[in-house]
């Protein structure tokens, strides 16, 4: 079970602004790795798509230097989270992540608005960090594409809230599993994490 939800402005059902988050996630993975910046031509398929990347990157560059997020020692990227809850390991991966003045730091860039599921995402990459790391944990979700662009706290709202949460998605897994109509979206972290492939419908495909 991996916890990440899909950050877009509009109709969720449009791969647009899915495969432009896809875009901006794998630029600024390249950036903070050292590594050549990959081709994304092929995710932005119109004139919008790409004013909202170049405006995405934008505000990372404002927040970067504002809040000192850059590459060296202690910086992890695309970093993999994972706790086993009621048998089931769930599995977060964080997008940026450092250890500074002795803080855990973890950053999530969005590219969509900001939301209640961004909220309950920080809350759940806050709650795996928790059981990883001795260190404070302070989690932020970095909103790029607002004006200025937000780097939001993520409050903490207590364990046994976050644990509620999760063992209910997992219900709600075993139950759509049962009744053979398992909603689910094929990408290509499918055969890095996910353990749901032997009953996953379009997987089979």
């Amino acid at each position: 079970m991996m916890s990440r939800y899909p950050d877009v402005y509009e109709d969720r059902s449009d791969r647009r602004y899915a495969d432009r988050g896809t875009a901006v996630h794998n630029t600024l993975q390249a950036i903070y790795e050292g590594n050549d910046l990959p081709d994304v031509g092929p995710l932005l398929s119109d004139d919008r798509m790409r004013q909202e990347f170049d405006d995405s990157l934008k505000g990372w560059e404002l927040l970067a230097e504002t809040y000192k997020l850059e590459a060296g020692k202690d910086v992890y990227v695309e970093q993999a989270l994972e706790h086993k809850v009621a048998g089931i390991t769930l599995v977060g991966r964080v997008d940026f992540m450092d250890l500074r003045d002795g803080i855990v730091r973890i950053v999530d860039w969005k590219t969509g608005a900001p939301s209640q599921e961004c909220d309950r995402q920080g809350r759940i990459y806050q709650y795996l960090a928790r059981r990883r790391y001795e260190h404070p944990i302070m989690v932020y979700m970095a909103h790029l594409r607002e004006t200025p662009p937000i780097l939001s706290k993520v409050s903490y709202v207590g364990d046994s809230i976050v644990e509620s949460w999760i063992l209910d998605m997992i219900s709600k897994i075993n139950r759509y599993e049962l009744a053979g109509e398992f909603p689910c979206t094929v990408n290509s972290d499918c055969k890095l994490w996910c353990g749901y492939r032997h009953c996953c419908p379009r997987w089979q495909k």
